[in-house]
């Protein structure tokens, strides 16, 4: 596994870290499914609230320092360039996929409709909704919870390269069984080992909301073509949308 000169290593109390992770992310699971019929507006504010709660328990508690929980921008500089160059990475490999599809769906081996079907966004209003949830508050919310407390909880016990392996389940079941997506989704899990090990790396909650944000415009890039441009995503498939 790759490391730098700045990569995690846990400080303060490990029990409480962990029963701090531990409510985290549980009391997020519940106040989702909880504040499901209700205004989204409301549910983000409350999930937010009880995350950042715990963060402030935790420090002024002295339970945890920043630099457990993630918290520090110092590198942060040097951490752009090594993002860059694992989005170049991601992107390099998500083309590979993307062109394997269009393949796929060209010569009749996969249905297109059941991978577009799990699209985030299909008309102007849910595309602004991506936006601001998906490319914002997502990623900031998302990793405070599942890699800032989560993490650490998991790291002070078994280890970083445990706390690493078990993100991907971990985000996999939030969005598949949480959220309800489907769990031909398995890019979640990807994604949950990609943010752990750059948190774990950089030793920054920073650095994996930036990737966590522009994985999310990759993600999003393509179901934009698709709303704004049907036509041509319907030619490079051989189908009509």
């Amino acid at each position: 596994m790759m490391t730098s000169p700045t990569s995690y290593g846990f400080t303060g109390s490990r029990a409480i870290v962990a029963l701090a992770g531990v409510v985290a992310v549980a009391s997020d699971m519940i106040l989702y499914r909880f504040f499901l019929s209700k205004p989204e507006s409301l549910q983000l504010g409350v999930r937010a609230l009880s995350v950042l709660l715990i963060i402030c328990i935790l420090l002024v508690s002295r339970r945890a320092t920043p630099a457990t929980l993630g918290l520090s921008a110092a590198g942060l500089r040097r951490d752009v360039r090594w993002i860059g160059l694992l989005s170049a990475v991601v992107l390099a490999g998500h083309l590979v996929l993307s062109l394997a599809f269009v393949g796929a769906c060209r010569l009749g081996l996969v249905d297109p409709a059941i991978v577009l079907a799990e699209r985030d966004f299909t008309n102007m209003d849910q595309f602004r909704r991506f936006l601001l949830v998906g490319l914002i508050i997502a990623p900031i919310f998302e990793e405070l919870v599942y890699r800032s407390l989560a993490v650490p909880a998991l790291a002070g016990w078994l280890g970083n390269g445990w706390a690493i392996f078990l993100s991907g389940p971990l985000f996999y079941f939030l969005h598949v069984v949480i959220y309800g997506r489907s769990w031909i989704l398995f890019h979640y899990a990807l994604a949950g080992w990609i943010f752990a090990w750059a948190f774990i790396r950089c030793n920054k909650v920073w650095t994996p909301m930036i990737l966590h944000c522009l994985g999310n415009v990759l993600a999003g890039t393509g179901q934009a073509v698709l709303l704004f441009a049907p036509g041509f995503v319907g030619w490079l498939l051989g189908k009509d949308f």
